[in-house]
């Protein structure tokens, strides 16, 4: 059985399986056979739409080839799970139905890019306890980069780099020693 992977919707798919005798000499898929594919858990969810199957793919005995078109049916939907079954036909002589060539799912474990980077600076603790990578990021740039106000005063603001946000506030001795620091990032 193959993992296909997890695939975008509307997507053809093309794969190849062989079969053997039991004692490994190539053999035909013979009987008539079918393949199916079938939605997650559901014994009622299951399409031939959009499945061709080549036996003996370019004249080779045994090597066949399945190519499925997601986009044939509204069956393949975004957020499932699919299976590639033999629901017909034999090897040898003897019955294949049942067997699993092949899983995949369709963006089931997708995730979009900017969906990632999000789950990535605004993870809880990421830098250190409560603050995210987000956070700091906007801690460091009104500071190297934003816009200061009450420099020699005692008390330096760095606004953030949109402008308007006040991030950082530092208070500091006549040395220019940091005595206390407060964030809004």
């Amino acid at each position: 059985m193959k993992y296909l992977g997890d695939l975008t919707e509307d997507q053809t798919i093309d794969f190849k399986f062989s079969t053997h005798k039991a004692d490994g000499t190539p053999i035909t898929l013979a009987g008539t056979p079918v393949v199916k594919v079938y939605k997650a858990i559901a014994t009622d969810s299951e399409t031939a739409t959009g499945v061709t199957l080549s036996v003996d793919f370019d004249s080779v005995t045994g090597l066949h080839n399945l190519r499925i078109d997601t986009s044939a049916d509204a069956f393949y939907a975004v957020a499932n799970d699919y299976s590639v079954v033999i629901t017909a036909g034999t090897v040898d002589g003897v019955s294949v139905v049942g067997a699993v060539l092949a899983t995949f799912s369709i963006e089931n474990r997708f995730i979009e890019p900017a969906a990632m980077a999000d789950a990535i600076l605004d993870r809880a603790n990421g830098v250190e306890t409560g603050k995210t990578l987000r956070q700091a990021l906007r801690i460091i740039a009104a500071i190297l980069a934003g816009k200061v106000s009450g420099a020699g005063s005692g008390t330096e603001t760095f606004t953030g780099l949109d402008g308007a946000t006040d991030r950082v506030e530092v208070a500091v001795d006549e040395d220019g020693n940091r005595t206390a620091v407060t964030f809004d990032p």
